[in-house]
């Protein structure tokens, strides 16, 4: 003879066990994947730091050496003088240098 209502508890017990230990599994494969997630993702961050910082160093190569008016039209007419320019070129760039006052 079976002893039902045991023997639908001893199953029972046995399935839920069961989804204990699946859900175990499911819950530290998410927290792998989360971790992995978090690395990947500082990782990017500083990625995107140091392509901050290379691109403003290299779009802004003349911040170091930052030349005043006077200085501009100063180098502008020099050039000038040694016939490194034209005349065209010459009033062109002088009148770009006063735009910038």
């Amino acid at each position: 003879m079976i002893d039902v209502p045991t023997a639908a508890t001893a199953y029972i017990a046995r399935f839920e066990k069961k989804d204990k230990s699946d859900n175990s599994a499911d819950i530290e494969a998410l927290r792998a994947e989360s971790a992995r997630m978090d690395k990947e993702r500082r990782e990017m961050r500083a990625e995107m730091a140091r392509m901050r910082k290379e691109m403003s160093a290299s779009s802004n190569p003349g911040d170091e050496k930052k030349l005043t008016v006077e200085e501009r039209l100063s180098e502008l007419e020099d050039l000038h003088k040694k016939k490194l320019i034209s005349d065209v070129e010459y009033e062109q760039k002088r009148k770009e240098i006063l735009n910038d006052i």
